[in-house]
This record gives C-alpha cells, structure tokens and sequence, in this order.
C-alpha cells in the first residue's frame, strides 16, 4: 500500500493548492486563533473573579456605614455585582456563540484533510499500477525479443543455414562486435557448456580467421552461443562472475525455452489485470474527485456563511455588553408626557406622571447614565407608594400603572410591594421593562392584580427586557395561582417600540435599538396601534368609572 509520503510524478495542481490551504489554515487555527481565544476568555473569567471581590468587599463597608454613604456604597456594589454577571454571559455567550464553532470549522477542516489525503492516495495507487504496468510490458518485450532470436536461430539451422565462414552473414550471427559480445556473456545463460564445440573462430582479422567453424548437426542455439562465448578471454572479474552465474542458472534451468514461454504468458496475463486495474483506478480517481470538489465547494459556501454568522455573533456580544453598560433612562421627557396624554384621551383617566428624577432629564447618553445610577430602586418604589397614598386620599379608589422600561420594572415592583398591603394596584402594565429579581419579587402579586406586558422580540437589552426576561416574567406570573398575566410579544420589534416621536427614534438608532435606515414612524405604526389598543382595553376592563394610572418612566 503506498503511503502518504509518497510523492505524485504527475499532481493536480488545484488539489495540491488545497491541500497546502487546508493545512495551513489547521494550523493557523490550531496555533493562533484557538490560543489567542482562550487567552480573552480567561481574562474576561478574572476581571468578572475581579468585579465579584469587588463586590465583597462594599458589601462589607456598607454594613458598617449608614445613611447616604451606605446608599452610595451600596450602588456602586450593585454595580460591580453586575458588571460581574455581565462579564460571565460575555463569556459563556463567547465560548457558545463563537468559540465551539471555531471548533467545529476546525473538525471540518480535518475532515476535509482526511478526505483530501485519501484522493492523494488514489491517485498513488493509480501511479503505482502505471509503473508497473510499464514493468510488465518492458519485461514482456525484452523476452518477446529473445524468443524471436530463439526461433530465428532455431529456423536457420534447421534449414542447414548456419555460415562456416566468416565472410558470411551467418558469421555475423554468431560473432558480433567485442560490445555486442559482452552483452550476450552477461545476459544469457550458457546451457550446454563448451565441449559441443570443435573449433570455434577468433576475431575477424587475425591470422587464423579463414578457418572453417564446425557445429554439430544437433547443438541448439544456447550451445552455439556458449561455444562462440568461449572464445572470449576472461578480461575482468566481472565477466567472469557472470558467466558462472549464468552457467549455474542453466544448470538449474532444465528447460529455458519452456520457461521463457511460461514467464511471456504469465506477464501476458499479469499486463491485462494490470490494464484492467488502471481503468477502473481511472474511474474511481475521476469519480472521487468529482465528490471532493463538490464537498469542497459546499464546504467554502458554510464556510463563509458560519464565519459570518460567528463574526456577527461575536460583534454582537460586545455591543450587548456595551449596551448594557451604557442604557440611558432619560426621565419625564416629552415623550412620556405624549404616552400620559394619550392614555388620558382614550380611556378618561386622570393620569400621574411621578418624577423620580426630581426635575431632572437626561439629554444625552452621559446624563442620562448619572441619573440612573443615582437612582435608589427602593427608595422611588416608597415615593411611588406614597404618591398612591396621597390619590386615595383625594377619593381615587382605584389605581393602576403603567411604565415603559425602567418604568415597567417600577410598574411590576410598586406592585409586588403593594400586594403586601391592604389596598394592592387594580393593575399593573409593563412595557418592554422588568424589576430586578434581587430586591422585588414578582411572585408576590397576587390576583387583585392583573398584570400586562409589552415586549419586542428584537430586544437585547439582556436580562432586562429581552424574550428570555419576557419568558421569566411569564413563568412567574403564571406560577401564582390565580393572577390574571398576559405577556403580548412582538417578534419584528426592538426595544422602545412605542417611542415615535422625532429625538425618540434618533435615540433609538444611537443606541441600536433599529437600523439607522429605518423609518419607525411609518414602519411600526400598526404594531403601535395594535400595542395600545390593548392598553386601552386592559384598563378599561378592569376599571370601573374614573380612576387613576400611574406613568413610569421611559428610556
């Protein structure tokens, strides 16, 4: 079986060419991309062991403060505890979304080595069988040729035509040149010995040259040659050497002629399995290599699709983290005041719009980041529970809020803590928005309140108001034993769908919520619709006569 080493005389120049790439790009994956990956995420592993120290350790200043520097302390640990968890999805998502399908274009590429080694070795093979088909038909020649001379020989003395003289053609035949001699010492065997002959000639020209030549009327034509051979003198070794070795083969070989004629028809049949080798050697190379290059072409279509996907992939895990670092939570700006009136045009309700802020507004990222760090979850729930406090007093019985992002999350928790009292909200809408699960738990409320949610199917805002957020809230809701929940999904959608006005949606396309060509206004104007229409609905059904909503919020 030939091996792999085994070098091609006549190689396809496209398949070297991919060989050569494949092996380079095993290597440069093996050696370079792998190595350099696994150095990020095992950095990425220490900052997120980092950034869990850290948290440790305000948690343990902030038992021993009180006050305003305990809420500052206590902030900046919240912070570090999710820059923590935002470092160990960056790393989990890394290793799942991109790393382990590196790996797989790895293993792809080793098969395609494999299967690029095993045409290699089909086209050996067929070289292999070439070589020795060309063996077997220069073998079959050469003794073609001396069964031709036996038989001319053979013919010519039985018809009485030897030559006695060396002026004659028959000499010729039996006494070439010197060189001509030699190779007939050295390349055929010498069966009868030299006593069958009773003269023999010497060299044309010498003084004894016209002396007649004597054979027996039954020597055969081996018997001629040796006795015309003996007339040679033992000039080297070598001739000697061989005219022994030949002497001791004829002394084995009884029957040359028989031999011979046996050996010509075993290389006759040899050449023709040989031939019928090589064709279907042909077959089975030209058929591999018709399937290796259609592998091949499927294998560089996935390969650029998976490597686009995988790049976009890893661009997006980077962008999600960035953006969870970076959301902005704008406060009561124009267009919460719109959501507010809107709601009190459809439904005639008088409508709320606490300001959490204190006045303030973020108008651009920066700002909008300090406002929100700023901003004690638990505090703003107890403002929102007084503000609800404050309304019964003034004769609304009935309460109920709604939020968008950040005020979704503060619509679900002022319920949550409410559902602890005797006067829990009449119900509770979230728009793309939910409460962190360490401080409120949602699984609180109970079925006086009735809760609604918003949420795009678009949404990267990761563990906040993306579907697997959409999904948890879901999943809690339904597991307290008579609460009305309903969570409507809007597949096209990214976060902030209900924002339409002119600095919402520029926002929107600076943060990436929807591609900076797209025109919201027009585009998600029956999503809208269709999103408020349940609003309208929902309050509707579940408040009778005037009442009051709550409007948290908006990023």
């Amino acid at each position: 079986m030939p091996t792999t080493s085994h070098p091609l005389k006549n190689p396809d120049p496209h398949f070297m060419s991919t060989e050569s790439l494949m092996d380079k790009n095993a290597r440069h994956i093996s050696l370079m991309v792998n190595k350099s990956q696994r150095r990020v995420l095992r950095r990425l592993e220490e900052l997120s062991g980092d950034y869990s120290e850290l948290s440790t350790i305000y948690k343990t200043m902030g038992v021993q403060e009180t006050g305003p520097v305990a809420n500052a302390i206590g902030q900046v640990r919240e912070a570090a505890t999710t820059s923590k968890h935002e470092l160990r999805y960056m790393v989990d998502s890394m290793e799942s979304e991109f790393f382990e399908h590196l790996q797989e274009y790895a293993q792809y590429t080793q098969t395609i080595k494999d299967i690029l080694r095993y045409r290699r070795m089909k086209h050996i093979h067929l070289e292999m069988i070439a070589e020795a088909l060309d063996s077997k038909r220069a073998q079959l020649r050469s003794l073609s040729k001396r069964e031709d001379e036996a038989l001319r020989l053979e013919a010519a003395m039985n018809q009485g035509d030897v030559p006695r003289s060396p002026s004659g053609a028959g000499y010729k035949m039996a006494s070439e040149d010197e060189d001509e001699e030699d190779a007939d010492i050295e390349t055929r065997s010498i069966e009868d010995g030299f006593a069958a002959v009773e003269t023999f000639p010497s060299k044309p020209g010498k003084e004894n040259s016209s002396e007649n030549i004597y054979y027996p009327s039954g020597a055969s034509a081996s018997a001629i040659r040796a006795s015309h051979s003996r007339s040679k003198k033992w000039t080297s070794p070598r001739k000697f050497l061989n005219a022994m070795s030949f002497t001791l083969q004829g002394m084995i070989d009884t029957d040359p002629e028989t031999t011979r004629r046996n050996e010509i028809r075993r290389l006759k049949n040899a050449i023709q399995e040989l031939e019928t080798a090589i064709i279907t050697a042909k077959n089975d190379l030209a058929l591999i290599s018709e399937n290796v290059l259609q592998d091949l072409e499927m294998f560089q279509r996935h390969k650029e699709n998976d490597f686009r996907t995988m790049l976009i992939a890893f661009a997006k895990i980077h962008i999600r983290y960035c953006e969870k670092v970076l959301q902005e939570w704008w406060g009561v700006n124009d267009q919460i005041k719109a959501h507010a009136q809107r709601i009190s045009d459809n439904t005639g309700a008088f409508t709320v719009v606490p300001d959490l802020y204190k006045g303030k507004v973020g108008l651009n990222a920066e700002e909008a980041s300090h406002l929100m760090h700023e901003l004690d979850w638990k505090v703003a729930v107890q403002e929102l529970e007084q503000l609800t406090v404050q309304l019964r007093q003034a004769k609304y019985p009935q309460i109920g809020t709604i939020g968008f992002c950040m005020g979704g999350g503060l619509s679900l928790a002022l319920a949550s803590k409410l559902a602890e009292t005797k006067h829990p909200l009449a119900a509770a809408i979230t728009c793309y928005g939910t409460p962190p699960g360490d401080v409120f738990d949602v699984r609180t409320i109970t079925k006086a309140t009735p809760v609604q949610g918003h949420f795009g199917g678009l949404d990267k805002m990761k563990g906040f108001s993306d579907p697997a957020a959409a999904d948890a809230l879901e999943f809690q809701l339904f597991n307290n034993k008579g609460v009305e929940a309903t969570i409507y999904r809007y597949p096209d959608q990214g976060h902030a769908f209900l924002n339409d006005n002119e600095w919402s949606i520029e926002q929107r396309k600076v943060l990436g919520f929807i591609d900076k060509k797209a025109d919201p206004k027009k585009d998600e104007q029956s999503v809208r619709d269709l999103a408020w229409s349940r609003i309208y609905e929902f309050f509707s059904r579940h408040f009778s006569g005037h009442h009051v909503e709550g409007i948290e919020q908006d990023v």
